[in-house]
C-alpha cells in the first residue's frame, strides 16, 4: 500500500493520533481575513505534521465556532526522535477554514491544540490537497500566496456587495 492509501485508510476508520514534527518545516507569509479585518500573519508550513492546527488561544480570539470530534485524540510534538505529549493534552474539537492558493479554494479543517508561539501549522492535508511548488532554501512557496480565511467573511463579503448593489 502506498503513503496516500495508507493515509487515506486511516482517515477513513478515524485519526487515532496526531503528530506535530516541526523537524522539516518553514514559515511563510499568508493573508489572514476574518469578518473584521484582514491581517498579515506567519504561519508554520510543516510537512511532518500529521494534520492542520491552530492555536487554541488564537481561535478564542477569533470567536469562531468549533465542532466536538467524538472521541478526543493525543496529539504528540516530535523533537527530533522524542514524541512528548501536547501541553495542551488531548485535541477534542476542531475549527473550518477557507484555504487559497492561486485559484484553489478548499475548506479545510484546523485542530485546536496549543501551539507555543505559533498560531497555525499547515500540515500534510494541506501539502496533499494543493501540492504547491515549495523553495525549501529560500522558505517560500513559489507559485502563489497562501491566504486562509474563516468561514463567516464569504458570508460578509457576500452580504456588503448585495446592500451596495441595492444602493445603487
Amino acid at each position: 500500500m502506498n503513503p496516500l492509501e495508507t493515509t487515506a485508510s486511516l482517515r477513513a476508520t478515524g485519526i487515532s493520533e496526531m503528530c506535530i514534527k516541526s523537524v522539516r518545516s518553514m514559515k511563510i507569509d499568508f493573508t489572514f481575513k476574518t469578518k473584521l479585518k484582514v491581517a498579515e500573519k506567519e504561519v508554520l508550513l510543516d510537512r511532518g505534521a500529521s494534520e492542520n492546527f491552530i492555536d487554541m488561544k488564537t481561535w478564542e480570539r477569533l470567536g469562531i465556532g468549533r465542532f466536538r470530534l467524538p472521541r478526543p485524540v493525543p496529539v504528540h510534538n516530535m523533537d527530533g526522535s522524542h514524541g512528548t505529549m501536547n501541553k495542551q493534552g488531548k485535541i477534542e474539537h476542531y475549527c473550518w477554514l477557507r484555504v487559497k492558493l492561486n485559484r484553489q479554494d478548499e475548506r479545510m479543517k484546523f485542530y485546536l491544540t496549543g501551539l507555543g508561539k505559533d498560531e497555525f501549522i499547515l500540515g500534510y492535508p494541506f501539502l496533499a490537497t494543493f501540492n504547491p511548488k515549495i523553495n525549501w532554501t529560500n522558505t517560500t512557496i513559489t507559485d502563489g500566496e497562501v491566504e486562509i480565511e474563516t468561514v463567516g467573511f464569504r458570508i460578509l463579503q457576500k452580504q456588503v456587495g448585495e446592500i451596495q448593489r441595492a444602493a445603487i
